[in-house]
């Protein structure tokens, strides 16, 4: 089961944290390649998502290596989504998963886009951060296998 978060009303400023160490781009950083991938997405998804234009990649760096990131693609229409946030196991409990999510609602509330920010049941930090920055529940999905 998944619960898709999104802003609601007029979108509120989020402070960002570590702002010196963030590096927002429009471009996909090759370095950020391994954080999203041990949340599922592979090179190549994540080189479509960036070949149309549509997407950011927001990474907080650490001695010139990404620490934490995430990345918001168009999902339909003015709908963003924000997806493979991943911290560094040993960068965590930092803030740095919330500083990254922050610049990429930032960008897009500057923006007029519509953020969608999905979290699996039982990522009890993902719901938490997601209601630090103020999001709502939008939507709760239920998702079934069926094996023929």
């Amino acid at each position: 089961s998944v619960t898709s978060f999104t802003q609601i009303g007029p979108p509120p400023a989020h402070p960002v944290e570590n702002a010196a160490s963030l590096r927002p781009s429009q471009t996909l950083d090759e370095a950020c390649l391994p954080l999203f991938a041990q949340q599922g997405y592979d090179a190549d998804e994540m080189h479509g998502y960036f070949s149309q234009g549509n997407a950011r990649c927001v990474g907080l760096y650490q001695n010139g290596q990404p620490i934490a990131a995430c990345f918001t693609y168009q999902n339909y229409r003015h709908i963003w989504e924000i997806g493979g946030l991943y911290t560094l196991p040993d960068a965590r409990q930092r803030g740095y998963g919330r500083s990254v999510v922050a610049a990429a609602l930032n960008f897009l509330c500057q923006n007029n886009l519509m953020p969608r920010y999905q979290v699996h049941e039982g990522n009890f930090a993902s719901v938490k951060l997601a209601v630090s920055l103020q999001l709502k529940p939008a939507l709760h999905t239920t998702h079934y296998l069926i094996k023929w």
